[in-house]
């Protein structure tokens, strides 16, 4: 029975060792795998900070005349503005007039798009939108805790005004408008030159019900919203009729235009009146001469109803000028108010010239205000014969476009535009240029850093060159691959020094970056592979020796369990007759 007793305590020593190994090969084996995954976090998925604009916010424009039209397509200088939020990488686009917010947003996904105004999910008010079955939807959310439910279901109303959205391969596009003030106690009510909580998520499924998850939300952006309306780059080449600024003005309202009275002037081709004029901020001084004896006349605005005219000529040998309000069917009627500060006009057999002077600003509401570095559409008209102010014109002009602008030196810019040329996966990308003249570096001249897209061209940062004339960004995203464009810009600058005006050109470089995929530490990666490999050898080993042992202790057991009492009894006889011998 002795040797019984051997054999069990020898398998209970086994089963412990046996336990003992598996717990100390899985615990190695975790430790392998938590090492090789910290490992893969640290290469591809370290954070990103989304680049603003404005370098710590965002900016909502306000725009008096929109170019938007919502149907799920966002085109080239649709919006005045456009930003990139690298979180999600997702693009932004929106402007408002001061009473209604335009939201075009493009995601990587094909699923849902969403705009909140809140800090948090929780009383946020949302915009859910997305393409799905052939059809656009668009839902206005009130959020509650962590989740979002309709207005209509919480006592409140649907206030979206209009709303599209369409899908590509890859990405999704929502347009959609939103009141300021609804009148929904649900809605968020916005204000010009506040600063709001704002956010913007995305995902891959149209169910809305479904968590944006780890793709889909940004941080919260902190957007102003600009109550002054935006102005965009001044490029002066592209306007060949403006009025410019003159600081001492030569001209002398008396009917006759003297060479190189007034500092610019250009003849329209459908008419043949020759144009001159000037402004001093104040004051708008027009110097028309029309291949006729009858009246002539300037129109501010699109078209002539609701247009403010000037309309002027000789007379019996006077001269006559009036403030007229545009109607429909080419009609007029004159001005309640004559805001015209100085008129002359003279004649020839066969040409009338006109000289007047307004106030840029009349105070009268039927007038069109002038202001500098904007945009205004104005006409021409003449009759070849007739005084008579309810003569339809013998010729017109076309509508053209008229930027009121500073007489300026134009100014020529140099750039150069530096970065990485190849870029590792998810490394920031450092951008620096340098902006000088011929004279030396530029100071405070706006610059935008910018990336080509096939979606247009989108804004990256904004910023001005430092006391050296440089300027510095950066940018990194872990979705690029391959070859993509970046550049930098300067922006048209208008200086006024000492009674002259400057105009510093705009200058701009790109440069083509590589992004490189995704590369492994291959040395690391093959190290653990051989370490796992080594190790399960080892192991395997250990467990043939332990099992195999574990194997011939069953089999002896199984041999003693078989024996009778008679054969156990048999083996002890002949082991004491054996230790007896001995004895002897």
């Amino acid at each position: 029975m002795r040797s019984v007793w051997v054999f069990k305590s020898i398998i209970v020593v086994l089963l412990i060792t046996s336990q003992i190994t598996i717990i100390a090969y899985s615990s190695f084996t975790n430790s392998v795998e938590t090492e090789f995954a910290s490992s893969n976090i640290e290469i591809g998925y370290s954070s990103t900070r989304a680049l603003s604009p404005s370098q710590g916010g965002f900016t909502l424009p306000k725009v008096s005349e929109s170019n938007v039209i919502i149907d799920g397509i966002v085109s080239p200088s649709e919006y005045v503005v456009s930003y990139v939020e690298t979180k999600t990488n997702m693009l932004i686009y929106w402007e408002h007039d001061g009473e209604i917010l335009t939201i075009g947003l493009v995601s990587p996904a094909t699923g849902w798009l969403a705009f909140g105004i809140g800090s948090e999910m929780n009383n946020s008010n949302m915009i859910i939108g997305g393409y799905a079955s052939g059809s656009n939807y668009c839902v206005d959310l009130v959020g509650i805790d962590r989740f979002h439910a309709n207005d209509t279901d919480q006592a409140g109303t649907d206030d979206i005004i209009a709303c599209e959205s369409t899908e590509e391969a890859t990405t999704t596009t929502l347009e959609f408008m939103f009141p300021f003030d609804s009148g929904d106690s649900l809605d968020s009510i916005l204000t010009v030159d506040i600063t709001y909580d704002m956010f913007i998520a995305f995902s891959a499924s149209d169910n809305i019900i479904d968590n944006h998850g780890f793709r889909g939300r940004s941080d919260i952006m902190s957007v102003f919203i600009d109550s002054d309306e935006y102005i965009p780059e001044l490029n002066i080449e592209k306007f060949d009729k403006s009025i410019p600024l003159v600081v001492d003005s030569m001209v002398t309202v008396d009917g006759i235009i003297s060479a190189e009275e007034y500092p610019r002037s250009f003849i329209d081709t459908l008419t043949g009146i020759d144009v001159f004029w000037e402004h001093n901020s104040e004051n708008f001084t027009i110097g028309l001469v029309a291949p006729g004896t009858g009246w002539v006349a300037l129109g501010i605005g699109s078209n002539m109803q609701d247009s403010t005219m000037y309309m002027g000529g000789v007379e019996n040998s006077n001269t006559y000028c009036v403030g007229l309000d545009g109607l429909e069917n080419w009609l007029h009627e004159e001005d309640d108010t004559n805001d015209i500060l100085e008129c002359a006009a003279s004649e020839t057999d066969d040409e009338t010239t006109l000289e007047f002077t307004i106030p840029m600003n009349t105070t009268d509401t039927l007038d069109t205000v002038l202001e500098v570095q904007k945009v205004y559409q104005m006409f021409l008209g003449y009759h070849e014969s007739s005084d008579d102010r309810t003569q339809i014109h013998t010729a017109h002009s076309d509508v053209f476009t008229v930027l009121v602008m500073p007489k300026a030196q134009s100014i020529e810019t140099f750039m150069t535009f530096q970065s990485e040329t190849v870029v590792e996966f998810n490394e920031t990308i450092n951008f620096e240029i340098e902006l000088s003249d011929e004279n030396g570096s530029l100071t405070d001249v706006p610059v935008v850093f910018f990336m080509e897209s096939q979606f247009g061209e989108v804004i990256l940062a904004t910023t001005s060159t430092d006391t050296n004339g440089k300027a510095n960004a950066n940018y990194s995203n872990p979705y690029l691959l391959n070859e993509h464009t970046f550049g930098a810009r300067s922006l048209e600058m208008v200086v006024v020094k000492s009674g002259e005006v400057f105009a510093y050109q705009s200058s701009q470089q790109k440069q083509e970056i590589i992004f490189l995929e995704r590369i492994e530490n291959d040395d690391r990666a093959e190290y653990i592979r051989l370490s796992r490999i080594g190790l399960l050898v080892v192991f395997w080993i250990i467990g043939i020796i332990i099992w195999g042992g574990f194997g011939y202790v069953y089999y002896q057991l199984y041999q003693i369990f078989k024996m009778t009492n008679e054969d156990i009894e048999e083996i002890e006889k002949i082991e004491t007759s054996a230790e007896d011998t001995g004895g002897i």
